[in-house]
């Protein structure tokens, strides 16, 4: 989708070449908010790019974590990853088996609604797409969990 707002597949390639998923999101809502003359789009990549980036976080908080661990005083299981700074913390949310698969149901509703702007975007005649919205994601809330300094 981005690369309709630059021009061509080639100029596309060069803008995004070595761009993280969050930044092409970033960047193809900063252009759609500029370029864009259908306000109905503007809102749908708005809406896009906010489900992207929770769908994001909730994926790398349940895929990096290196445990799982259930506490009898805890309705839900924590998912405990390492943090990249300061390397002394780790992080842990609260996941069980449904949340993994409401995450893999919204990110189903969420290719649906790409594919809605990709045609927009292929077609000559240029129907709006729907703009049928679903609920939003929760954010697996991240907990810090920290660990004192090992003395030297």
């Amino acid at each position: 989708m981005l690369w309709q707002y630059v021009g061509d597949m080639q100029t596309g390639a060069i803008y995004t070449a070595g761009l993280g998923n969050q930044s092409r999101a970033d960047t193809l809502l900063a252009l759609a908010r500029k370029k864009e003359k259908n306000k109905d789009v503007i809102n749908k990549i708005e809406f896009v790019v906010s489900v992207f980036g929770k769908l994001k976080s909730n994926r790398n908080s349940l895929l990096h974590a290196h445990s799982i661990y259930k506490y009898e005083d805890e309705k839900k299981p924590r998912w405990i990853r390492a943090s990249n700074n300061p390397k002394s913390v780790h992080m842990y949310c609260h996941a069980d088996i449904s949340d993994v698969t409401d995450n893999l149901m919204w990110a189903s509703a969420l290719s649906n609604c790409i594919l809605d702007l990709i045609m927009y975007y292929t077609e000559t005649d240029k129907t709006p797409p729907s703009f049928e919205r679903f609920p939003e994601p929760k954010v697996l809330l991240p907990i810090p969990i920290q660990f004192p300094e090992p003395e030297p």
